[in-house]
């Protein structure tokens, strides 16, 4: 995964090269970008596929549930780029990694896949915070990443630029306005990024803790899946 220093004044990477790293992921420009992303969590849901047709067990249905909520995230993040809106796609970018956190700690610790469950009590649901820093031992720039996009969904200074751009007609002058924007025109072009690659994690682990749950099956839900 990149580094979180994506997320800064600038709303993009000041590592070398920036643009060679976007382009290698095929994000050109935000329209290309988008097709990109969807195109790859087009690729997660066909490794989802082959596994869904036979019964489910309430863990394996918890793991639907996990597609679900990533389709959410996703397709959410898109069109809040589509929008321009920084706030929305930082927000549903941060959720997402959350769910891919989620997959991480299952797979590293496979005792606990139980707390995926549709029946799991409350008191066995998963603390953001642990997960976070389970997935960054495997994926060592996660924890700064989210870090970075928390900063948008908390009232802090740092997440306020967005309403600010530097005025057109007088130097050293900005101009808020209540709608939100990105300050550059990349910024959603890491946010595309960003997105591919925690689609990547989803794609790495998912299809084998559902393996692992379905060992036991117990009903079998009407399944489908829409692009």
């Amino acid at each position: 995964m990149t580094g979180a220093s994506e997320i800064s004044d600038d709303d993009v990477s000041t590592a070398a090269r920036p643009h060679e790293i976007l382009a290698r992921r095929g994000i050109l420009d935000l329209a290309s970008g988008i097709k990109a992303a969807s195109d790859h969590f087009w690729s997660f849901l066909q490794a989802v596929q082959p596994h869904v047709q036979g019964d489910a067990s309430s863990i394996s249905m918890g793991l639907l549930s996990m597609v679900t909520r990533a389709q959410a995230f996703h397709h959410g993040t898109l069109d809040m780029l589509r929008a321009g809106n920084p706030f929305g796609a930082y927000a549903l970018v941060r959720s997402y990694a959350e769910n891919a956190a989620a997959l991480v700690w299952m797979h590293r610790k496979p005792g606990d896949l139980a707390r995926l469950s549709l029946s799991a009590r409350r008191d066995e649901k998963l603390v953001v915070g642990r997960i976070v820093a389970e997935a960054t031992k495997q994926y060592p720039a996660f924890k700064a990443l989210y870090e970075g996009l928390s900063e948008y969904t908390h009232p802090v200074a740092s997440a306020f630029h967005a309403a600010w751009t530097p005025s057109d007609n007088v130097e050293d002058r900005v101009s808020w306005a209540s709608s939100p924007r990105f300050k550059s025109d990349e910024g959603p072009l890491w946010v595309v990024l960003w997105l591919m690659e925690i689609t990547d994690i989803h794609i790495a682990v998912w299809p084998g803790l559902y393996i692992q749950a379905t060992r036991a099956a117990e009903d079998s839900p009407a399944l489908g899946m829409d692009r």
